[in-house]
């Protein structure tokens, strides 16, 4: 499996996922995503976001559209 952030334009993932670091990025975001502290942090964001309750009335494509503004740095 690979991390469901890599193909998401996260400027954060660019300090794993870059050519320079080809074989640590395979490493970190295929089988080992699940210990990088990125994708830790950007999973506690989505989390939190998803237990407010506003968040909660809304819908999941809103949520997740919310989510990735948030974490892409797009909304401050």
């Amino acid at each position: 499996m690979e991390c469901p952030f890599i193909n998401k334009n996260f400027a954060k993932c660019s300090q794993v996922l870059n050519i320079q670091n080809l074989e640590g990025a395979y490493q970190m975001c295929t089988d080992n995503y699940h210990r990088c502290p990125i994708y830790r942090k950007m999973r506690m964001a989505q989390a939190e976001l998803v237990s407010t309750p506003l968040v909660a009335a809304c819908s999941e494509t809103s949520v997740k559209k919310h989510a990735y503004l948030t974490l892409s740095g797009a909304m401050k």
